[in-house]
This record gives C-alpha cells, sequence and structure tokens, in this order.
C-alpha cells in the first residue's frame, strides 16, 4: 500500500489510492483556498479555491450549462490539486503517472459528492483555458495579445483575490447550494 497524507480535517488520504470515503468537501475547501494559482507568480495571492468558483458561477449565469450538475463539476474541476497540489501545466507532462493519478482523485471525489465522472470535461476545459486571460490581465505583468490568441476571448469574471479564510467559506457555501448538502 502506498503512503498516505494527514488532511486538514485529521483524515488519512492515499493520494495513489484514493477512496470516495476518504474524501472530504472540508478538506478540499481548505487546500484549495490555501493554493496559490500560477506557483505563486502573480501580484496577490490568488487561490485555487477562487479559480474554480468564477467558473462555477460562470456557469450559472450562462445558457452553456446553467444546470446544477455542470456548476458542480466546475466549481470542483480542480478537486485532486487539494491531494496532489496544484502543478503548472508546462511540468505534467514530464512527470510520469502524475495524469493518471489526477485521474484517480478526481474520480474518487465525483463518486464521494455523487457526481458522473467526467462531466462536462469539454466545456469546463475551453472555459478553464479562457479564465487564464482574465487571470493574466488582472495578476500578472504580462502583454494579453498572445494570450487572446492562443486563447480566445476572457470570461470577464471579477477576480477579487480572497483570502484564504474567505475563499474556503464561501466554496464550502457554493458547494452547500449545489449539493443540498451541510
Amino acid at each position: 500500500m502506498s503512503d498516505w497524507i494527514q488532511t486538514f480535517t485529521g483524515r488519512r488520504f492515499w493520494p495513489l489510492e484514493p477512496q470516495a470515503e476518504d474524501v472530504a468537501i472540508e478538506d478540499i475547501a481548505h487546500a484549495l483556498s490555501m493554493t496559490c494559482r500560477y506557483n505563486g507568480h502573480c501580484r496577490e495571492f490568488y487561490s485555487v479555491a477562487e479559480h474554480s468558483m468564477l467558473l462555477a458561477v460562470y456557469l450559472k449565469r450562462t445558457p452553456l450549462a446553467s444546470d446544477r450538475e455542470a456548476q458542480l463539476a466546475a466549481l470542483l474541476h480542480d478537486a485532486a490539486e487539494a491531494y496532489l497540489s496544484d502543478v503548472p501545466k508546462s511540468l505534467k507532462p514530464d512527470l510520469p503517472g502524475f495524469k493518471y493519478a489526477e485521474e484517480r482523485v478526481q474520480r474518487a471525489i465525483h463518486e464521494a459528492v455523487g457526481l458522473p465522472y467526467p462531466m462536462q470535461r469539454a466545456l469546463i476545459k475551453r472555459l478553464d483555458s479562457r479564465i487564464l486571460v482574465d487571470e493574466a490581465e488582472a495578476l500578472m505583468r504580462v502583454d494579453l495579445d498572445p494570450w487572446h490568441e492562443m486563447l480566445g476571448p476572457a470570461l470577464r469574471v471579477e477576480i477579487a483575490c480572497l483570502s484564504p479564510a474567505e475563499a474556503e467559506r464561501q466554496f464550502l457555501g457554493m458547494f452547500h447550494a449545489l449539493t443540498g448538502k451541510e
């Protein structure tokens, strides 16, 4: 059996052998709220939790996928990072086995919350790319022209750079509103 990690709530989680019963939304919300996007290379702290909430909110107000399941899938699209960390996209292909581990953890998370897997993958991936333009504009010192050319138009979401405590609170609130679970 592989090694385990200690989670925020005191659980043991085996990232290489994930089980739905070991997943806790409180662990996910806390870890993602404490994880800075872009490996910390941004003007202000901006959490993975806030990023995930912005995609869910965007879906809520668009006819693309305004149903609760799609919004929940958007909210949880990076949830595996709570257990595996946020690895820069440019590095992932060079880490043998990482994509497989990420898929397994994500599948366990979906099972834990009763969400089909994979769900709305193409749509969420497209929006996840487009939000990069918003994030680059708000958080980085870059020329935006190449970003627009590569990724298309920005989503035009408002990035607040929430504190970790506020991001965690809002993430949990959104999860409970979408699932009806307390």
